[in-house]
C-alpha cells in the first residue's frame, strides 16, 4: 500500500512539473490582446491553488496568500514579447577542422646572401716582356735587357730590336727626321734577317726561257711551246727567304738544286744534281733578290706532256722548297729532203 502511494504521488508531481513549464512557455497574444491562458481558464485562483498544493520535489513553488475581497478577481498578464527571429549568418561559425597534409614541406633553407665579398686582390707581378716595355717607356734600356734574359737569344735578338720601335710610335713626332727614319729602317732589315731562318723558302716564280740578261729580265717560252730531244733547255727560277752569309769582305749566298723529268702518272725519267753550293753566289753587297738558271739538254724522251719537278736546298738552315712545272715534248722531227 505505501509503494502504490509512492508511485502515485512521483505521477502527480512530474505531470504538474510538466504542466508547469508549458504554463510558463511563452504564448503568442490572440487577437483580443488577452493571453489564451486568461480566456480558457474561468476560475484563475482555483488554478493557483491547485498549483501550490502540489507537492513536487522537481519544482518547488511558493504558496502565495488567497487574495483579499478588496483586490480584483481579474489577474493582469503582461504581454510577451518574443526576440527576433535569427537568421543563420548570425550564428557563431563553426570553425573547421585544420588539414593536416599528408606530406609536409621539407624547411628551405634561407637564400644565401647576395651581398658580394670582399676578396683581397693579390698583386700580381707583370710579365718579363710587359716589364721590358715599361722600363722602355721610363728610359731606362738596361734594365729592359735584363728583363729578357729570360727568354732564348734569338727571341732576345728580335725583342731588342722591336721593342724601342714600338715605343719610339707610341711618342710625338712619328719618325718625322729623316735620319731616325733611316736608323729604323735599318733596324728593321736586321729584324728581318734574324726572322727570316724561321721562314719558310718559296720558289716565286719558275718558267722555261729562252734568254735571261738578270734578275727579272728573261724571255719566257710561250706556253703551248713543244721541245724536241736534245734541245737546249733553260729553267728560270726566282728564290725568296734565302739564308745570306757573311764572308770576309763579301756575302755568300749557297743552294743545292735537283731537277727531275717524270711521266703524268709520277714514273720518274730523267734526274740531274747541279751542286751549285760549291760554287756560292758570291756579291759585295747582301743581295734582296736572287735568281737561278738551271741548263741542260733534253734527254731523248717519247712525246708526250711531262712534268718538270725543281727541289731547291738552303744549305745554310736546311730549309727546302718544291716547285713543278709542265711541258710537253713533241715527236722526232723528218728529216729534210733535198730535190
Amino acid at each position: 500500500m505505501t509503494r502504490c502511494c509512492w508511485e502515485l504521488r512521483l505521477v502527480t508531481a512530474l505531470w504538474l512539473g510538466l504542466g508547469s513549464g508549458c504554463a510558463h512557455s511563452p504564448v503568442a497574444p490572440s487577437e483580443s490582446g488577452r493571453s489564451p491562458e486568461t480566456s480558457s481558464s474561468a476560475n484563475p485562483q482555483t488554478d493557483a491553488r491547485t498549483l501550490a498544493n502540489a507537492d513536487s520535489p522537481y519544482h518547488p513553488v511558493a504558496s502565495q496568500p488567497e487574495p483579499s475581497a478588496a483586490q480584483p478577481a481579474a489577474v493582469q498578464v503582461e504581454r510577451s514579447h518574443y526576440p527576433p527571429a535569427t537568421t543563420t549568418s548570425d550564428l557563431i561559425p563553426v570553425a573547421a577542422p585544420p588539414v593536416i597534409a599528408a606530406n609536409p614541406p621539407m624547411p628551405v633553407d634561407p637564400p644565401p646572401s647576395t651581398k658580394p665579398e670582399e676578396k683581397k686582390v693579390k698583386q700580381v707581378e707583370d710579365p718579363p716582356l710587359i716589364a721590358a716595355l715599361r722600363y722602355y717607356m721610363n728610359k731606362q734600356p738596361a734594365q729592359a735587357v735584363a728583363c729578357l734574359q729570360v727568354y732564348s737569344r734569338p727571341s732576345q735578338d728580335l725583342l731588342l730590336r722591336l721593342l724601342p720601335l714600338i715605343v719610339r710610335l707610341t711618342e710625338p713626332g712619328e719618325l718625322r727626321d729623316p735620319a731616325e727614319a733611316a736608323a729604323f729602317n735599318a733596324q728593321l732589315d736586321e729584324f728581318k734577317a734574324t726572322l727570316l731562318p724561321r721562314v719558310p723558302l718559296a720558289i716565286n716564280k719558275l718558267c722555261l726561257i729562252s734568254s735571261v740578261r738578270n734578275f727579272g729580265t728573261f724571255i719566257p717560252w710561250p706556253e703551248d711551246h713543244a721541245f724536241h730531244q736534245q734541245d737546249h733547255v733553260q729553267v728560270y727560277a726566282e728564290l725568296e727567304n734565302f739564308t745570306t752569309e757573311r764572308q770576309g769582305n763579301f756575302y755568300s749566298i749557297r743552294t743545292d738544286s735537283t731537277i727531275e723529268i717524270c711521266e703524268f702518272n709520277g714514273r720518274k725519267r730523267w734526274e740531274s744534281a747541279f751542286h751549285e753550293a760549291n760554287k756560292p753566289d758570291l756579291s759585295k753587297t747582301a743581295r734582296h733578290d736572287f735568281f737561278m738558271n738551271y741548263s741542260f739538254y733534253l734527254p731523248p724522251l717519247p712525246p708526250g706532256p711531262y712534268t718538270l719537278r725543281l727541289h731547291v736546298t738552303d744549305v745554310a738552315t736546311q730549309r727546302k722548297v718544291t716547285r713543278t712545272l709542265d711541258f710537253r715534248v713533241a715527236p722526232p722531227q723528218s728529216a729534210r729532203m733535198d730535190w
